[in-house]
């Protein structure tokens, strides 16, 4: 069941994903084609005034679609998993014969790939627009020198901050799931209830980074402090930390609420 879930979710959400990322593409293309016919026909068009109002326009919408890509990506996922698991729909959803535990790895896996989609089209579209301009060249001699540099020195930081990145992109998909999952116990003010649930969270954040200052000062951060590489790892280690703990928590917050204390009124 757990394979129908995850091919219905994406036959959901696909009916809005992909209208966006084809606008997103079109948008990239014409803009791609604008650029080159400047590069090819020079000032003879460059200096028409009908040329450059299109091209300020097309890249202004270039832009504003990058931007819509972005947000609409969080929005959407938030939303379809509010009305999907927690408004009227959340009755036949949770009719099915399957576990909330497999209702939530749907909802997180289909997420999360259009979460990882969205930030691969927007990279893709920037460097499509630049690479005109020789950033794909310097990009790529950069990226190898880099490339080097890490896998003699830094493998152990670079393996630390892809972790950190796959934790924080599922942190960020599972958070605002924890939010409405709480806040859906505010029987007529679920969204005010979601939205004080993320400030009590973002607070404790908050003082859990204070501990963790308090700990290095008590702890000799001025020996940490006179060595990078201690103070890169003690910082890559205690984000990772949190990091895996905030999604492990809030992972079985959103599943016990949803599971035993789930109100659909």
């Amino acid at each position: 069941m757990l394979g129908k879930l995850i091919k219905n979710e994406y036959k959901a959400t696909a009916r809005t994903f992909l209208p966006l990322y084809l606008v997103l593409i079109v948008v990239t293309i014409l803009n791609k084609i604008m650029l080159e016919v400047e590069a090819g026909a020079g000032d003879a068009v460059s200096s028409s005034s009908v040329y450059m109002i299109i091209t300020t326009l097309l890249m202004i919408t270039f832009f504003l679609t990058l931007f819509a890509v972005g947000v609409l990506t969080v929005i959407l996922i938030i939303k379809r998993f509010y009305d999907n698991m927690l408004k009227d729909e959340g009755y036949l959803s949770f009719t099915l014969p399957v576990t909330t535990g497999q209702h939530l790895i749907s909802k997180i896996l289909v997420s999360y790939s259009w979460f990882v989609l969205s930030i691969l089209l927007i990279i893709a579209a920037v460097f499509t627009i630049e690479s005109g301009f020789g950033i794909w060249h310097a990009f790529t001699e950069t990226s190898q020198t880099l490339w080097t540099v890490v896998k003699e020195k830094y493998m152990t930081e670079f393996i630390c901050v892809a972790v950190l990145v796959i934790f924080g992109i599922y942190n960020g998909i599972v958070m605002p799931y924890t939010c409405f999952s709480i806040g859906q116990r505010f029987t007529n003010h679920k969204v005010l209830g979601a939205f004080l649930t993320y400030m009590a969270i973002y607070m404790i954040n908050q003082a859990i980074g204070m501990v963790f200052l308090s700990a290095m000062v008590f702890t000799g951060a001025d020996m940490i402090l006179a060595d990078e590489t201690k103070m890169l790892h003690y910082v890559l280690f205690y984000s990772l930390g949190l990091e895996v703990v905030e999604g492990i928590v809030c992972t079985v917050i959103t599943y016990f609420m949803l599971d035993r204390k789930l109100n659909l009124e």
